[in-house]
């Protein structure tokens, strides 16, 4: 019961917009509790602190953490929890610039989620993104061009200027590079 009085102490700190406290608590919690899927979910709240308060590194270390215990415990399908904290693992990265492994966990959540999942489209547009920030221009045309084609949304549109934007910068730098 240690663990689940520490958590609420974590909740109280939250509400009361103390989260340096709130994580403190949180941290005391994950040590305490035995149900690996509560230690997850910690894990989760304290990473969504930690990007919060602007400090992405804490965020995807928390993260991985909560994964390495939901696989652990291997549910059959796929807990909400599981996709939550792979989305947000890709976050993580992508604002701590490491590309690679943003795409990895953003690449993992769009396996695992419903078609249907707000955070698929953003997925796809960030490794998109990724693949032009390593230089596979065609890649993150070819992932933008699909994309824009899939919908309607904030990211569809999203996808369809930069595959556009994207097409321009090749074709002008296509020309000037041929010396016209």
């Amino acid at each position: 019961h240690i663990g689940t009085l520490w958590t609420l102490r974590g909740e109280i700190e939250e509400a009361a917009k103390r989260p340096d406290k709130a994580v403190e608590a949180y941290r005391v919690a994950v040590k305490r509790v035995l149900e690996p899927m509560a230690r997850a979910e910690l894990y989760v709240r304290i990473a969504r602190l930690e990007s919060d308060r602007g400090a992405p590194a804490g965020a995807a270390t928390a993260l991985a953490r909560a994964l390495e215990t939901i696989e652990k415990v291997g549910p059959a399908d796929p807990p909400p929890l599981l996709v939550d904290a792979t989305f947000r693992l890709g976050d993580a990265h992508y604002r701590l610039r490491n590309w690679r492994q943003a795409a990895q966990a953003y690449d993992k959540g769009i396996q695992i989620v419903d078609a249907k999942d707000r955070r698929a489209p953003m997925a796809h547009y960030r490794i998109g993104a990724i693949r032009a920030i390593l230089g596979d221009l065609a890649g993150a045309l070819q992932d933008w061009s699909a994309l824009s084609g899939r919908g309607s949304g904030l990211w569809h549109v999203m996808a369809k200027a930069a595959a556009v934007d994207l097409t321009w910068r090749i074709r002008h730098d296509g020309l000037l590079s041929d010396g016209r």
